[in-house]
């Protein structure tokens, strides 16, 4: 599990049978608001997931393919130069591969899964471990 790579706390958090649900929701939430500031920065950035711009937590869909989409998009990008646009795309991929994740079983290991995932999509995934670590009771309740 990547999650042990980057917050051995959340990690045993979320073995230790806390509130994962709710721990994931909440991550998910603070990180897509960081990916949605940085694309107020991009208005050139089209083709952007639906969820992005909803206030409530997305409901079920085929998000394993959404998220192999902006992948492809996010190479794409990459292998031409515009690693701007290749940022959102890559932020996109991963949470809408957090969402599969969450959305696959409701296991301790895909939730942890989904979580690593979601503070992968930010622009300073360090930063935001260290937020969620700092204010894990506020991510938990």
């Amino acid at each position: 599990m990547r999650l042990t790579n980057i917050s051995k706390i959340l990690h045993e958090y979320v073995q230790s049978g806390g509130n994962f649900i709710t721990l994931f929701r909440k991550i998910f939430f603070h990180c897509r608001k960081e990916v949605n500031t940085r694309l107020e920065l991009m208005p050139s950035v089209s083709d952007v997931p639906k969820f992005i711009f909803e206030e409530k937590f997305p409901e079920i869909e085929e998000y394993k393919e959404i998220s192999e989409y902006y992948d492809e998009k996010y190479f794409s990008c990459e292998d031409g130069g515009d690693k701007d646009a290749g940022s959102i795309y890559f932020s996109f991929a991963r949470l809408t591969s957090a969402l599969a994740f969450f959305y696959e079983k409701a296991s301790a290991e895909s939730i942890e899964e989904a979580i690593y995932e979601s503070i992968m999509s930010t622009g300073n995934p360090e930063y935001t471990v260290k937020n969620v670590e700092d204010n894990l009771d506020k991510f938990i309740s």
